[in-house]
C-alpha cells in the first residue's frame, strides 16, 4: 500500500500541484495498492522455513577511501522554456560532452549528497551499490543499512555513502547518476562519470611500450586510412575512439571496418591517439599515431 496521504508537500508523492502544472503529480496525497496477492495452493516442494541467518555484509570503510566527492542538489530557474523552476546536480543541467567525474577502478569513494533544494529527491548511480554511513551526520536505521543504489536526500539535508568501483571500466562509456523523478531527471538533474583502468598505457605506434601489447597501427605516418593489427588478442574491436593531443575527440567508432581500414582522410595533420577497446573483454589500448 502506498500512504501518499501522510507525506508532505516537499516530498514525492505528496507533493500537490493544480491541473496543467508541469509539476502536476495524479497520485499526489493518494493513497493505493501496489500490490496484490494471490495465495494459491502448495508446490510440490515447498519452502516453509524462514533461514535463520542471512548474509553478512561486507562494506569499505571510511578509512579506506580515497577521496570524498560532493554532490550538490539544487534549485534553478535555468532550465527549457516553459518548465518552470527545475532541478540541478552540482549548479548545472546536464550535458552530454561534459563528464563530472573521472574515476580510477577500484577507487573507494565517499560521496557526499548535500541538499539546498526546496524538495527531496531520489538519487540514483548506475555501475555500482552503495553503503549509506550518515543522514545529517547520524547513522542511517536499520532499514537503510543495506546496499543501496537509490537514497532519498531530503531538504536541506546531507546524506554520505561509500562506494568502490571494482566491476567496470570504459573510458568511452559514462555511467549516469540523476535523480530519479523522470521529469525531473529528463529537464536536467543528471550527471555523468566514466570509470577508468589507471593501468591501461600509450603504445607508439608500432613498438611495445607495453608489455603485451593488443594491437599496433600502420602505416605510421598515416595518409588516407589507417589499419589496426592484432598481435596479442584472438577477440574483435568493439570502439574505436581518436582523438586530438588537446583531449578532443575527432570520432567515434562503434564496431568499425578494421579490415578495410579507417578513413582519416578528413583528419587536420598532426599527431593523434586511437583508443581501441576490444569486444567481449573490454580491454582498453590508446596507441599513438602522426597523421601526413
Amino acid at each position: 500500500m502506498a500512504y501518499n496521504s501522510v507525506l508532505a508537500q516537499n516530498i514525492p508523492g505528496g507533493d500537490v500541484f493544480p491541473v496543467g502544472s508541469p509539476f502536476y503529480n495524479y497520485l499526489a496525497r493518494k493513497d493505493f495498492n501496489i500490490l496484490k496477492l494471490n495465495v494459491t495452493a502448495p508446490t510440490s516442494n515447498p519452502i516453509n522455513v524462514i533461514p535463520s541467518t542471512l548474509v553478512t555484509n561486507v562494506f569499505p570503510t571510511e578509512g579506506s577511501a580515497n577521496l570524498t566527492r560532493v554532490v550538490t542538489l539544487s534549485d534553478t530557474t535555468i532550465g527549457p522554456p516553459g518548465a518552470g523552476p527545475t532541478f540541478i546536480l552540482n549548479h548545472k543541467l546536464f550535458d552530454i560532452n561534459y563528464n563530472s567525474y573521472n574515476v580510477p577502478l577500484n577507487n573507494t569513494e565517499i560521496w557526499q549528497l548535500t541538499s539546498t533544494s526546496g524538495f527531496a529527491h531520489p538519487f540514483h548511480i548506475h555501475d555500482i551499490e552503495f553503503h549509506i554511513l550518515t543522514r545529517n551526520g547520524v547513522a542511517p536505521p536499520a532499514s537503510e543499512s543495506g546496499w543501496k543504489d537509490v537514497v532519498l536526500v531530503k531538504p536541506n539535508e546531507t546524506v554520505r555513502f561509500i562506494t568502490k568501483f571494482d566491476d567496470y571500466a570504459d573510458s568511452l562509456h559514462p555511467f549516469m547518476f540523476h535523480c530519479h523523478i523522470a521529469l525531473h531527471e529528463d529537464i536536467g538533474m543528471m550527471g555523468q562519470f566514466v570509470v577508468k583502468n589507471p593501468s591501461v598505457g600509450i603504445v607508439e605506434g608500432t613498438s611495445t611500450v607495453q608489455q603485451h601489447p593488443l594491437f599496433s597501427v600502420y602505416p605510421n605516418p598515416a595518409f588516407n586510412k589507417l589499419f589496426l593489427n592484432n598481435t596479442g588478442s584472438s577477440a574483435g574491436v568493439y570502439y574505436v575512439r581518436i582523438t586530438n593531443t588537446l583531449g578532443k575527440t575527432m570520432y567515434m567508432l562503434p564496431r568499425p571496418d578494421v579490415q578495410n581500414g579507417i578513413d582519416i582522410s578528413a583528419l587536420p595533420v598532426g599527431i593523434y591517439f586511437a583508443q581501441v577497446t576490444l569486444d567481449k573483454t573490454f580491454e582498453t589500448q590508446t596507441l599513438k599515431f602522426i597523421k601526413k
